[in-house]
């Protein structure tokens, strides 16, 4: 466990600033995109998750989250 947190205390602000901002952007834009989904695609009965706006933009936020949390080929991000 020390060994972990050893590893985050070097890491540099700046570093952490670009990780969050771009975990922040990747929810933001999933969020538009699951939205868009449903007012193009949803369906109007029957579906759980497309036929409400709410849990389509929520859902598309979760997957722009990860999406964005997967980790970078360059060294500094």
């Amino acid at each position: 466990m020390k060994a972990c947190l050893h590893v985050f205390q070097k890491i540099n602000r700046s570093v952490w600033a670009r990780r969050l901002l771009r975990v922040f952007v990747g929810a933001a834009i999933g969020g538009v995109a699951g939205y868009l989904f449903y007012l193009f695609f949803g369906c109007t009965n029957g579906c759980t998750i497309t036929s409400n706006p709410m849990w389509m933009t929520l859902y598309g936020m979760a997957s722009g989250f990860l999406v964005a949390c997967i980790p970078s080929e360059r060294k500094g991000d």
